[in-house]
């Protein structure tokens, strides 16, 4: 590609690059509707569930949840916006869940430990020992009048993100007990009634609130912050939006840093190809280098994932018995298993087996209709590119002709790209994974195989069979600018000029039908006024952070895949993450509803397929060098091709050997994450052992234990000791307490049943006897009368 060509890339890029970006900064300054203040059925309420209304399960679950925990449910008026959104043959009603007591948070934080950061920014457990060390903290995203009264009155303060977290957590813990004269066919005694109803679809849909305080402050320090590698609130937008969003944009971030040092290194590149052409050592080494990058940047970012994965804890409701927790959607007859004494929904592998045999037929003919594609657009440029020539007449802005199927092939690329993913997300949902991490992944190699052929392929071609490294050149730099400015006009641009959502399509419409029974006149405007829980009921789901991995995880194919041939893609790598890190925190906290809180340990999958590609750059690049840049000829003009392969293989060998040293010498944990999970498990097992010893003492008093009733009537409730001359226990809390008192009524009821079947079974016992001396008596006189 020459420098002309180079340099209209350039513009087009940098205008796309201004049109997302003015776009964006429309988007922050706008105000589409005017949402009315918290109502008094909204307030304290941190989460909407969706249930349907036409059999008896919702009364069960408001009593249950009522029942069994602290927390408040109240069930939503009527609303003409979600009526209208609702299926008429499927009635839903809008439950919210909260809790108006700040003390009841903080009980539920104590019983599952909850990871809360400290007046001193070290996360830390809660627990009753530890209180005042949340007291007084100033935490931009809660400092409002009632955490300050929370914290004077000191109840640990809680941001709304936690206080979801706690809610959630305790919905999960609910048990279903059904009355004698209830009936469902749904629910069983003992299920847990949150998680069946979900999956049996009679809670369609779940979402939680936003917070307007703590998204304003995240508006004003994340998206509307524009100094340029300014850090983000990583911990605040953990909180706010859920790990799962922490982790994709501390990977963003970790990901755009370290993108300054190949885009600096590849301009001056491409500066210097512009003065002395293509073929030179400068290109050698940057593609050399890039390699080498990409394997540190991967190792940089294990450290940092594991770093943030300690500080951030696991999720509340893990099982730590180990029990394999099924996904959602997960089908299969349901099977008892009388070891664990549970029941499962049984789908062998022979099964999935079975499914396979279908979906990998379907998945490889999609591939190879890709290849076809490709293969058939490559003569089809090759035909323009030998018939648009100076020498046909076709000269001035005709020369730029040829560069016009490699621009709709780009287009063709990203629009087969979504209609594969529809593809993608039935076939993953017909092979019938059981848990969310086996269907995550089956998804992550589905889309990354298709998307690597549908993306590389056409570039391996012209590499490894054409081996024309100025086609090579131009059609990647075609690739990169073509989909970077279709994805920011995907994400900003065209959002912007349909500006109508589903909410401010309806709201309109009600405000016209008032506007038109109030003969109004048509220049006066009103702004739409709209219930907080509607608003956001009608917000798009935000469906999690996947396709922005794989939007990274291609950006970062086509930057060190093919380095040499295109110095400029880490320069537009750079410049588009810097403007969709702002991006994405816009659509997160404005355009969809509030993120589902998933809690994954990092970014899964994705690291070893950026590991992956790091190792398979190393490949291609060494082959560009050794065999199409001509580095190699100029050092030794008489090279033969079975050297050139020789040089090529031991330079190859020596990169990956160079990524492995440094995958083996750099540790994954840095040192001071790994001293402190030393410190906890040992204070874990010095706990648990401390615990068992009680244990141990207490059941070696014998009859005098812990349930003594006099020791329990005169305790002074929120007090814990202990007796060893007496043997007794005293207990602490309401709830143990309240425990205490109804096992010794249970225990009274059973001694009054046990004494009642003793005495029945002792006249039993009695009338037997009789009954057998009688026929004792009988027999000795029917043999004294034979005899006789």
């Amino acid at each position: 590609m020459d420098g002309i060509d180079g340099v209209v890339k350039g513009v087009v890029y940098v205008f796309g690059f201004a049109a997302t970006g003015w776009s964006l900064m429309k988007f922050v300054l706008s105000v589409p509707l005017r949402v009315s203040d918290t109502s008094v059925e909204e307030k304290d309420m941190e989460v909407v569930l969706k249930v349907r209304s036409d059999g008896p399960e919702l009364q069960i679950f408001l009593r249950e949840v009522k029942e069994q925990t602290d927390l408040t449910l109240r069930v939503k008026s009527d609303s003409s916006l979600l009526h209208d959104a609702d299926d008429p043959t499927n009635p839903a009603t809008y439950v919210l869940a909260g809790a108006v007591s700040p003390v009841v948070y903080q009980k539920l934080a104590e019983s599952c430990g909850l990871r809360k950061r400290t007046t001193k920014g070290k996360w830390v457990h809660v627990d009753e020992a530890n209180h005042k060390e949340f007291l007084d903290e100033s935490v931009p995203l809660d400092a409002d009048a009632d955490a300050a009264a929370a914290a004077s009155s000191g109840v640990i303060p809680f941001t709304s993100g936690e206080k979801i977290d706690l809610i959630l957590y305790q919905l999960s813990q609910v048990r279903v007990l059904l009355h004698p004269s209830e009936s469902s066919t749904v629910l069983a005694n003992g299920d847990l009634l949150f998680q069946k109803l979900q999956e049996k679809r009679v809670i369609l849909s779940s979402f939680a609130l936003h917070n307007a305080a703590e998204r304003k402050a995240l508006m004003e320090t994340w998206v509307k912050h524009l100094v340029p590698f300014a850090k983000a609130p990583i911990h605040d937008i953990r909180d706010y939006c859920g790990v799962e969003v922490g982790f994709y944009v501390a990977f963003l971030e970790h990901y755009t840093r370290w993108l300054v040092y190949p885009a600096v290194v590849g301009a001056l590149v491409y500066l210097y190809q512009l003065q002395y052409g293509l073929h030179n050592f400068a290109t050698a080494f940057y593609a050399l280098s890039v390699t080498t990058w990409a394997a540190a940047f991967v190792e940089a970012w294990k450290r940092r994932e594991s770093e943030l994965a300690w500080l951030w804890g696991r999720p509340l409701a893990e099982d730590e018995d180990g029990v394999v927790v099924e996904r959602l959607g997960f089908e299969g007859p349901d099977e008892y298993d009388d070891v664990d004494g549970v029941r499962y929904k049984k789908f062998t592998d022979g099964d999935r087996f079975k499914r396979y045999a279908v979906t990998i037929p379907v998945l490889g003919g999609t591939i190879a209709s890709i290849v076809l594609l490709m293969l058939g657009y490559f003569q089809f440029e090759a035909a323009v590119r030998a018939a648009v020539t100076p020498a046909n007449g076709f000269d001035g802005l005709w020369a730029y002709v040829p560069m016009v199927p490699s621009v709709v092939y780009s287009a063709a690329v990203f629009f087969i790209d979504a209609k594969y993913v529809q593809l993608a997300h039935r076939l993953n949902a017909y092979e019938n994974h059981r848990t969310d991490a086996d269907h995550t992944n089956a998804l992550i190699v589905k889309l990354v195989l298709f998307q690597f052929v549908n993306n590389f392929g056409l570039l391996f071609y012209i590499t490894f069979f054409v081996g024309n490294f100025e086609l090579l050149q131009s059609t990647l730099g075609s690739l990169l600018i073509t989909r970077l400015l279709i994805e920011n006009i995907v994400e900003t641009l065209i959002p912007f000029v349909m500006s109508k959502s589903a909410v401010k399509a309806k709201a309109g419409l009600a405000e016209q039908q008032n506007n038109a029974s109030l003969t109004q006149e048509p220049s006066v405007k009103e702004v739409a006024v709209v219930n907080k829980v509607d608003v956001e009921a009608l917000l798009p789901e935000y469906e999690g952070t996947f396709f922005d991995y794989l939007e990274l995880f291609l950006q970062f194919g086509q930057i060190t895949l093919f380095a040499s041939a295109y110095p400029l893609a880490s320069v537009c790598s750079l410049l588009n993450n810097l403007i969709e890190i702002k991006s994405d925190g816009f659509k997160i906290l404005m355009a969809h509803q509030r993120c589902h809180r998933d809690h994954p340990d990092g970014i899964g999958t994705w690291v070893h397929a950026f590991t992956l590609l790091g190792y398979v750059a190393v490949a291609t690049n060494v082959t560009i060098v050794g065999f199409n840049s001509g580095v190699l000829q100029r050092l030794y003009p008489g090279i033969s091709p079975f050297y050139t392969l020789v040089a090529v293989v031991v330079v190859e060998h020596l990169i990956v050997s160079i990524m492995v040293g440094i995958a083996a010498v750099v540790p994954d944990v840095p040192q001071h994450v790994a001293e402190r999970a030393v410190a906890r498990k040992k204070a874990q097992r010095d706990a648990e052992f401390d615990q068992r010893s009680a244990r141990l003492q207490s059941a070696a008093v014998g009859h005098k234990a812990f349930f003594d009733e006099a020791t329990v009537d005169e305790t002074e409730m929120g007090r814990l000791e202990t007796d060893e001359a007496a043997g007794t226990t005293t207990i602490a809390t309401d709830k143990w307490r309240k425990w205490v008192v109804e096992e010794k009524i249970r225990r009274r009821v059973l001694e009054k049943e046990i004494s009642t079947m003793n005495a029945i079974y002792t006249a039993w016992i009695d009338a037997e006897k009789d009954k057998a001396r009688r026929l004792q008596a009988e027999l000795d006189a029917l043999t004294t009368k034979k005899t006789a």
